[in-house]
């Protein structure tokens, strides 16, 4: 066996194996929810199909390396990169301004439309230029290679790029961040070496096997950390409905029917972050509970946040609502026995959420204390722009991602101190 053999071998393999996780997945959870939310990882599972006939069809080639031959595999690659490219509106935690901004992103049908057309074209382009073969003047043939190098560069980064802002909201280490962002950078940086070594193979050849191991343990960690997250994402969405289910069906024991007051609050003595939640029990009962942390995670920041925009009449646009709105009700149901769903506590208008609690039944105590956290600005500057008027947006062009960040370096101060002025 050669080492392309082994080498296409593996990525047969490793993207088949993709491939039929991912598509297991969506089946399962659209058979039990039929809404389209899951159609992004489709596409995904569909990408990593085509990586498999790829592999399949560059088994039975034996081209000798040339511009042409280049040329055929950026015809082949364009199926991958279109699947790709149109899964990007379903990662929902990411592209928030641009699905703010843009009506086309934000409706996903539309996008997904648009990328087809787009890639039918540059399909039919890129298979044209197959057709003439060496005909085909050499500075065009450059061209079509660049183009489709600036293409997969891009969409690998933004799929990159996307997931990376999904896991971020799943796992908490740093040093795992750091693993992510290396792997996600490999990926785009192969792009450009693979069609360099084959357009350059007397002064690059020495690089070619170097340049598909990259790849390949791209890939590889690609495929595997796709498979982790969405195993885990909906493993999330499952438990959350169970834990309702037996909520909802549990007649004898004990359980919480309404959530009638929080109080957010700093002790001084033990130095612990405190939640007191007073609730209603279907015995008609009210109960009071308290729990503390010793550090300021970013489950109790949601919280607080949550509880201040409630003060302030202010929804918030949260966007992995899925995962955010599970994670806050699993910090707080982790060491109590009364357990509460979201339901009851949280509210929808209209895709922006809210606590469901009035004002005057949230106390928010130390507010300093809370002020002083980066990590309580970081999140504030996440969601800033529910708290900027809609005037100012219109007046400031705030829907422009960069006048937006020139906003912020101007007014965070301001828009930050405002944010703790409650009562």
């Amino acid at each position: 066996m050669t080492f392309k053999q082994f080498y296409l071998l593996s990525l047969l393999g490793v993207t088949f194996f993709g491939f039929i996780i991912l598509f297991l997945i969506w089946l399962s959870n659209r058979k039990e929810d039929k809404s389209k939310e899951y159609r992004g990882l489709l596409y995904i599972s569909l990408a990593f199909l085509s990586w498999s006939f790829v592999a399949l069809y560059k088994w039975q080639d034996n081209q000798v390396i040339n511009l042409s031959s280049v040329i055929n595999d950026r015809v082949i690659s364009t199926f991958s990169n279109l699947f790709l490219f149109a899964s990007l509106p379903y990662f929902t935690n990411a592209f928030n301004r641009i699905r703010y901004r843009f009506s086309f992103f934000r409706n996903r049908d539309q996008w997904v439309i648009n990328v087809f057309v787009a890639f039918t074209i540059l399909t039919v382009v890129f298979s044209y230029a197959d057709r003439l073969g060496d005909t085909l003047p050499s500075f065009l043939q450059y061209l079509v290679i660049t183009i489709d190098c600036l293409i997969s560069v891009g969409i690998f980064s933004l799929i990159g790029y996307a997931l990376y802002q999904s896991l971020c909201n799943v796992i908490y280490y740093r040093s795992i961040h750091i693993v992510f962002i290396c792997i996600f950078v490999l990926l785009p940086c192969t792009q450009i070496i693979l069609p360099l070594t084959k357009i350059f193979p007397g002064q690059l050849a020495g690089f070619y096997p170097y340049a598909l191991v990259l790849f390949m343990l791209g890939i590889t960690f690609l495929v595997s950390i796709m498979n982790a997250y969405f195993m885990l994402y909906f493993s999330i969405i499952k438990n959350s409905k169970s834990i309702k289910h037996y909520e909802s069906n549990s007649l004898l024991q004990q359980e919480v029917v309404a959530v009638n007051k929080l109080v957010f609050s700093f002790n001084e003595v033990t130095r612990n972050y405190q939640i007191t939640m007073t609730v209603l029990d279907n015995f008609k009962k009210e109960i009071t509970l308290t729990q503390s942390y010793s550090k300021l995670l970013k489950p109790y920041v949601h919280w607080v946040l949550f509880a201040i925009s409630r003060k302030k009449h202010t929804f918030l646009y949260e966007n992995d609502i899925a995962v955010t709105k599970f994670r806050m009700v699993e910090f707080w149901n982790k060491d109590v026995e009364l357990k509460i769903s979201q339901d009851h506590i949280f509210t929808n208008n209209a895709g922006t959420f809210t606590l469901k609690l009035d004002p005057d039944q949230i106390e928010i105590g130390n507010a300093e204390i809370f002020k002083k956290s980066y990590t309580f600005q970081e999140i504030f500057r996440k969601h800033a722009i529910c708290f900027i008027s809609k005037e100012i947006i219109e007046k400031e062009s705030l829907k422009n991602s960069k006048e937006f960040e020139k906003y912020m370096s101007k007014n965070f101060d301001i828009l930050y101190s405002d944010f703790f002025n409650v009562r």
